[in-house]
This record gives C-alpha cells, structure tokens and sequence, in this order.
C-alpha cells in the first residue's frame, strides 16, 4: 500500500514537473521578448505580486489598511526594456500598443480565462466572471437598457445625480467646518459613489444614503478598504493562481470570512444587497419602469423565462447585483481622489483656477444646480478627466485574454509614442488638434474602462459622476493642502515624510475654501 502510494505521489510530481519543462520550452520557442526567467517560472511574477508595503489609519472607528503590490510596476518595467509585446511569465504575454488592444480585445470574439474568481459572489457567478463569449454577450444584452448614455442622461437619473452631488457638498462644508476647513475627502467620495450605485442597482426605494446616514455607513464599511489591500491579500492571489483548488476551499462554511477578499459575506453589504435582492424576487414583481434598474431587468426576465443559463437562479441575481455594485463604488471614487490631489499640488494652482474659470464662464456658479448637459462640452473639464483616467486608470491590472494574452491600462496609458513623458499629470496635452497625429496616437491608447464586448458597461455611470462632481467642487470651492502636507517654502514634502497620507494612504485631508 505505501509502494503504491509512493508511486502515485511520484506520478503527480513527475507530471507537475513535466508540464512546467514543457510551458518553459513553449514559452521560450515562441520568441516573445522578456527576461528568460519570465518565460521558465512564474515565480518572478508571482512574487511582485505579492510584494508591498502596509499603512493603517483609522477613520470613524473603521480601520482602513493598504497593501500597495508590484505587478503593475514590474509588468510596466517590462515593457520599458523589452518593447509593446513581452513575456510575463510561460503562460502570460502582455501587450501594451493600439494595435494589440485591437487585434485581442476588439477584433475577435475570444472566451475569457477563469481567473475571476474573487469577483464571484455567494458562491456563484455574475456577468464579468461569465467565460463564454455567447453567454455573456446575452447576459450583456439584458442589461443594457439601464446603463446606455440617454438613459444617464435622462431627467429621472439627473435629478438622483444633483441630489446625491449636493449631499457630497453637505457633508464637504459640514466636516470642514468642524475641522478648520479641512476634509477628509478620500471617504466621502467613496459614499457618494456607493449611493449612486444602488440607486442604479437596487432602486430608489431600497438606495443608501451612506453620505449623511451612520448606520448606512456601517452596512458599506468594506468599500473603505483600497481595492489593492484586497488584492494583495494572500488567499485572493491562491485564488487567483489556483482557481479550480481555492473556489471549494473559500466556500466551505467554516472558512474565514475576512479571508475572502470581495467575497466577505460579513462586512454587511452582502447581506443588505442578498436580502433586498431575495425579497424582489419572492415578491414576482414582472415591471420594469421606463428607467429600468439593475434589479428590474434581472428579475424581470427570471420571473418571465424562468431557470436558465442566462439566469440561473436568485443567487445569481444577488451576485450580479452586488457585483455592478461593488464595480462602481470603487473605481471612479479614485479617479475623483487622484484628480483633487493633483489639484491641490502647488504646481497645479493655474490648472485649477483655468478650471474654474472654465465652468464661471459657462455660468455654472456657487449654488448653481449643475446639469450633466452643462458640462459635456466643456473642453478643459474634459482633458483634466481624460488625463486623470490615463495617469491613474480606475482599473491598472491586466484584463486577460487567452495563450493567455493580457493588457494592463497602467502600461498602455504609458506608451511613450502616444504619451510623451507619461509620469507627468498634463491636461493640457489632450489640446493637440483634432485629426493631428498626437491626437489619434492618444485616442488609440485611452483605456481606461477597456473594449471590446467585455468593455466597463458603466463607463457611462462613470463619466456622468466625475464631470458632476468636478464641475460642483471646483466652481464652488477652492481646494489646496492643508500645512501639514507642505515645507516652510509651499512644496509638497517629500513621499517618506507624508506616509500616513494619500496616495501611500487613503486618508485624503483637503482645505476647502468655499468661494
């Protein structure tokens, strides 16, 4: 018995070992540029991965921790050396040029690997972790209808955008005037955001109200932890190697639930979304209203088709929900933190007033109610958006494609022929002429919510939120950095003497000076 078993374990090493020899020999065949441990072990990739550094800081009794990795760093120092196409690891190529987005995410209709596990939600899958290309185009379909421009734009959504907009205003001047007229913005962008989101998702009669409401805040406390912390976290990257291992592991019962990363039913939101969702449902409510919400579409279709590979159950309407939920609460929250940082940078003060002239030009003044139709054709509002999106894209890491082929925005926003000097926060670069070569170039690699059919089917939700926010602070406020951020001659201080702040941090205090 224990020969036997000697030889079935030798059996499992030897085949391990083999695959690995004969993933290195491919990858090395292939030709593709990069370093050759990158093409013999994963390891080297793994392990930036894993790297980071951790800071702590506490806001309204929630502890807030982040855990910075590397990956997107060394996959971009990749390219630095070795060009638009290289090898990550034997069974990884990543590609950063106009050419290659076209040719792997737009151009052919391609499955996606299963490697989104973490995305899954109470234990079942959701529109962006769906693999086959035919599913998940259906499932797209049924959705549509609530995230399209006109129905962002329409009277109904606008209304919920000025409402929710002119709360974060209230709780800016409110948190300011109790602190000397400094806010900790980083949070409160994050609430707005969530708000948002499950008027979109949920409904209006089920919406939070995280921006004013305690108890609201609370129910949404994992959105305050940086989506890298999540990440980075040692069972979210097993998952994310071995999904087929850690998928049962994470859903047994007795498994940790602050361990799950997205998947952590105990942090509150989960359970607020699967009881709002099971309830809907149960109710066979058949309506969908002429702006029809995440929650309508999905139920509608369930209580009219009944079980089916589109909509297989409850749980996958509560996953669904969730999950658009969860998208949209941390990603454009960022965007808007990174643009008022660089705002607030002594360097920027003559982009922030051009800004603010911009919008006083186009009467959008102190107390003004600001609709999006006001601010779509405002030229200098949209390059500071356009350049936020490519300096800090909402989602850097790589979208994979399968031998697997994969792109990070991080890197194609980078492309030095697009980018001239990429490190460099430049609104102005999106002036170049309409038609020029510059402009087309920078056109090309402007990824910030992906393509193809598996690009962000909120980027709508996305735009709207940003224009809205940034036209109402910075027409009404003047932003700068509190004294604590800065020397004795107004320069920032430099990064290691400013750690507990943001961007190592997600503790973001703004001076706020109402106009």
């Amino acid at each position: 018995m224990i020969g036997l078993l000697k030889i079935l374990i030798g059996g499992i090493v030897a085949s391990a070992v083999l695959r690995v020899l004969l993933l290195a020999f491919r990858a090395i065949k292939l030709g593709v540029p990069g370093p050759l441990l990158c093409k013999i072990t994963s390891f080297r990739l793994k392990w930036n991965e894993i790297c980071g550094t951790t800071q702590r800081l506490i806001y309204h009794k929630v502890e807030v921790k982040q855990i910075v990795g590397n990956r997107e760093k060394f996959i971009e120092a990749l390219h630095h050396q070795y060009g638009d196409v290289v090898m990550i690891q034997p069974t990884e190529v990543s590609v950063r040029s106009s050419e290659g987005l076209r040719e792997v995410f737009s151009a052919h209709k391609l499955d996606k690997p299963g490697s989104e596990a973490l995305l899954e939600q109470f234990g079942e899958s959701n529109l962006v972790t769906t693999a086959d290309v035919n599913l998940h185009a259906r499932r797209r379909k049924l959705l549509s209808p609530a995230y399209t421009a006109p129905a962002i734009a329409s009277e109904e959504r606008q209304e919920m955008f000025r409402d929710l907009v002119g709360r974060l205003c209230g709780q800016i001047d409110k948190e300011s005037e109790a602190q000397n007229g400094v806010c900790n913005i980083w949070p409160l962008l994050r609430f707005l955001a969530v708000d948002i989101m499950t008027h979109m998702v949920l409904g209006s009669s089920d919406a939070l109200n995280s921006l004013e409401n305690p108890s609201h805040r609370h129910i949404v406390r994992l959105i305050l932890r940086p989506v890298e912390e999540t990440l980075s976290s040692f069972p979210v990257l097993l998952l994310t190697w071995f999904p087929q291992i850690m998928r049962p592991i994470m859903r047994w019962r007795l498994f940790p639930q602050r361990y799950k990363g997205f998947g952590n039913e105990d942090a509150g939101l989960h359970a607020y979304v699967k009881g709002v969702t099971d309830e809907y449902v149960a109710s066979g409510n058949l309506t969908v209203s002429s702006r029809p919400t995440h929650l309508e579409l999905l139920s509608s279709h369930y209580g009219k088709s009944g079980a089916s590979d589109v909509i297989p159950g409850s749980n996958y309407i509560a996953s669904d929900s969730l999950d658009h939920l969860f998208a949209g609460s941390l990603t454009s929250a960022d965007t808007l933190s990174y643009m008022l940082w660089e705002m607030c940078l002594p360097e920027n003060r003559s982009r922030q007033v051009k800004l603010r002239e911009e919008l006083h030009a186009a009467r959008l003044m102190p107390g003004t109610e600001i609709n999006l139709s006001e601010v779509t054709n405002l030229p200098y509002l949209f390059n500071v958006i356009r350049e936020t999106l490519r300096r800090y894209p909402p989602i850097p890491f790589s979208q994979l494609r399968q031998m697997v082929v994969s792109a990070q925005s991080y890197s194609v926003h980078r492309q030095p022929d697009a980018y001239p000097d990429p490190e460099r926060w430049v609104p102005e670069r999106w002036e170049a002429p309409t038609g020029s070569p510059e402009a087309r170039e920078m056109s090309r690699h402007f990824w910030p919510f992906g393509s193809g059919q598996r690009m962000c089917i909120g980027m709508h939700i996305a735009w709207a939120e940003i224009k809205l926010v940034v036209a109402n602070i910075f027409s009404t406020y003047e932003v700068s950095f509190p004294s604590e951020w800065l020397d004795d001659k107004g320069k920032l201080l430099p990064e290691n003497e400013r750690s507990k702040l943001f961007p190592v941090t997600a503790f973001e205090p703004i001076q706020f000076r109402k106009l």
